[in-house]
């Protein structure tokens, strides 16, 4: 698929793609209802510029892909059992304000990207408990000790930076904040993820 914009409802459920490529992709957000993806399996895919609204994605599953140029965004999207294996210039999900997650007590998740290499990621707005992710690689923010420490915005990182201004805009209570180890920047991000977690501004 190659320059689509569309505000059609598009469902696919049951489907396997390998070594497909998606350059240019907008989901726009449907006239009627949500775009359904469901038990959709890719493996050795490409993605750039590929932007999907309010959309549910159900046991997606994306194996050795990647997404170049503008990469991944997932706007208002509601996931459920999401795995993101690859290298991603860009992935980013923002959920509904409106929708709220419950822990669910069987061991599923929304998003797991314990695999996922990206050059900048954003994940706010998933509860961390429904995120699988490297604690090496990715800490917890949470609004209570932020505000303690009084939104330390301007003391760290331009990246770090960033993610704090837009969590404390929509990111809810907690969220997991990972670092883009397919920046150039990752070793200084890792070291400052250290330092922070030391100090108690990430747990």
């Amino acid at each position: 698929m190659e320059s689509v914009a569309t505000g059609r409802r598009h469902v696919l459920q049951s489907v396997s793609m390998e070594a497909c490529k998606f350059d240019s992709v907008l989901l726009a957000k449907p006239l009627l209802g949500w775009h359904e993806f469901g038990d959709v399996h890719a493996v050795d895919c490409c993605f750039r510029n590929c932007l999907v609204k309010e959309a549910r994605l159900t046991r997606v599953t994306l194996r050795r892909c990647q997404a170049s140029a503008g990469g991944i965004v997932l706007w208002k999207c509601i996931l459920d059992q999401v795995t993101f294996d690859g290298e991603y210039e860009s992935l980013r999900i923002l959920p509904p304000s409106e929708h709220r997650y419950a822990a669910s007590g069987n061991g599923t998740f929304v998003i797991d990207v314990r695999t996922a290499k990206c050059s900048e990621i954003e994940l706010l707005g998933i509860p961390p408990p429904m995120v699988r992710f490297d604690p090496s690689s990715a800490a917890v923010l949470s609004r209570d000790v932020l505000d303690r420490a009084g939104w330390p915005i301007c003391a760290v990182s331009d990246y770090l930076g960033g993610i704090l201004a837009k969590f404390r805009s929509y990111g809810g209570p907690s969220s997991v904040y990972a670092i883009p180890t397919g920046a150039e920047d990752a070793p200084a991000l890792l070291a400052e993820l250290a330092a922070l977690r030391e100090r108690g501004w990430l747990q």
